[in-house]
C-alpha cells in the first residue's frame, strides 16, 4: 500500500503523465487487486463508458483512494456481487476487443 501511495503521489506531481506505466507498477505491485484498480479506472475515465457500465450493472465500482481506509474493501465487496461481476466480464470482453484494455488487467477465476 505504501508503494502504491507513492505511485499515487507522484502521478499528481506529474500531472497525470505515462499512465500506461503507472498502471503496470500497480498491476505488478499489487496483483489482482492492481488488476480491479486498473479496471475501475478504465471505467470511470470517461463519463460514457461510466453510464454503460451503471446501466448493465445496476451501480458503480467506487475507486479507491488513498484518504479512506476502507475504500479498497468496499470496492473488493461491490465487486462480488453477482450483477457486478456480470457486467465487468461483459465490459472487459467488450474494451478488450477495441483494444482499450489491458489484456494483462483480466481478471483470471484464481484472481
Amino acid at each position: 500500500m505504501d508503494l502504491y501511495d507513492r505511485e499515487e503521489l507522484l502521478n499528481e506531481q506529474q500531472g497525470g503523465k505515462e499512465t500506461k506505466e503507472r498502471q503496470n507498477k500497480i498491476r505488478v505491485q499489487m496483483g489482482a487487486m492492481g488488476k480491479l484498480h486498473n479496471l475501475v479506472v478504465h471505467i470511470r475515465a470517461s463519463s460514457g463508458r461510466t453510464t454503460e457500465f451503471v446501466k448493465c450493472a445496476g451501480r458503480r465500482i467506487p475507486l479507491d483512494n488513498r484518504t479512506r481506509w476502507n475504500s479498497w474493501y468496499t470496492m473488493l465487496k461491490i465487486t462480488q456481487e453477482q450483477t457486478v461481476k456480470e457486467a465487468l466480464v461483459s465490459y472487459v470482453e467488450k474494451y478488450l476487443d477495441a483494444g482499450t484494455i489491458d489484456k494483462r488487467d483480466i481478471l483470471s477465476p484464481e484472481d
